[in-house]
């Protein structure tokens, strides 16, 4: 018997393929070696201090996020450590609303509520590309929702600044 040997020609299937397992390679190195944002190095630690706002809370929760500070702050999404908290200070929440019939935006107090303000201090690690700073693996910047846990108050917030410190 007799065999007979076929010869394999490349086509258009095994040009997709290799083109395909060449962008996956391609884009895999420009993750882990071509994109590092954050250095594991210590050159870019720095101490910041920022404030997390939480608006419209019940007046009767003041006293509980007061009892906070010196505490720890953690994100209670993923447990991240994200520093401890230095002051805790509220404002009279305010309430805007647009009448739909005269078409002016007016402003009211919103009786038994208040904008809770917590300022929290840390080291993290400075991404000199875009300004944001990693905090024990949180990525922190000025809009960033925070899902604040704490031993006496829970809650989400939003960073509203970002100061670094200079010793």
């Amino acid at each position: 018997m007799q065999q007979t040997n076929k010869k394999r020609r490349f086509n258009i299937i095994d040009l997709l393929i290799t083109a395909i397992i060449l962008v996956v390679i391609a884009f895999l190195a420009y993750i882990f070696v071509f994109n590092n944002t954050f250095s594991s190095g210590d050159s870019n630690t720095v101490k910041i201090q920022y404030v997390l706002e939480v608006r419209e809370e019940y007046d009767m929760l003041i006293d509980p996020a007061s009892k906070n500070v010196g505490k720890q702050l953690i994100d209670a999404s993923s447990k991240y450590q994200l520093g401890t908290i230095q002051e805790f200070y509220t404002e009279p929440a305010v309430l805007s609303t647009f009448s739909a019939e005269t078409g002016e935006a007016t402003t009211s107090d919103y009786p038994e509520h208040s904008n809770f303000y917590f300022v929290v201090e840390t080291e993290a690690q400075k991404n000199p590309k875009n300004n944001r700073y990693l905090v024990d693996g949180f990525e922190l910047a000025v809009g960033s929702i925070v899902y604040t846990r704490m031993p006496y108050y829970t809650s989400s917030s939003y960073c509203i600044q970002i100061n670094e410190i200079n010793e």
